[in-house]
Formats: structure tokens, C-alpha cells, sequence
């Protein structure tokens, strides 16, 4: 998460997709938040939220649910 914590955004998207897409069985709820918050940044709400809504729906158990379904719920309030 260099990139993501250098603000090197497209790089970090970058390698975060290739990952999802080389392994698109091992789903993991932090690539998915990191995802989220990069199309944040960059301002693409849309696929935010739905990075958010896999982490949702695929991960009932996840302990930072409340965070997530926060997140969810102010990016769902914004004006587009």
C-alpha cells in the first residue's frame, strides 16, 4: 500500500485490480476497502460504493461492518 500512502493513486488502483483480477476466488475485504477509498480520492462515488457494497455483502462477519456500512451511507448522501 506504498502507493496508496504516497498519493500515487493510480498506481495503487493499478496493482490492486491486477490482484482482483489474478485471483478472483480469494476475496479479501482490505483490497476492497483500499479500492474504495482510491475511486474516493479520486472522486468516482459510484464504484466506492460498490467496492463497499462487495465488502458488505460478501463478508457478513467483517469487523469494521459498522465503518463500512458509515461509509455507505455518506457516500449514498452526497450530492452527485
Amino acid at each position: 500500500m506504498t502507493y496508496l500512502q504516497a498519493d500515487q493513486f493510480d498506481q495503487a488502483e493499478q496493482y490492486l485490480l491486477s490482484a482482483k483480477r489474478l485471483d478472483p476466488a480469494h476475496f479479501s475485504p482490505s483490497r476492497q476497502i483500499f479500492l474504495a477509498d482510491i475511486y474516493v480520492r479520486k472522486g468516482n462515488r459510484q464504484a466506492a460504493i460498490q467496492e463497499l457494497q462487495d465488502v458488505w455483502l460478501s463478508v457478513p462477519t467483517a469487523r469494521s461492518r459498522t465503518a463500512i456500512r458509515h461509509n455507505l451511507a455518506q457516500l449514498s448522501a452526497r450530492p452527485q
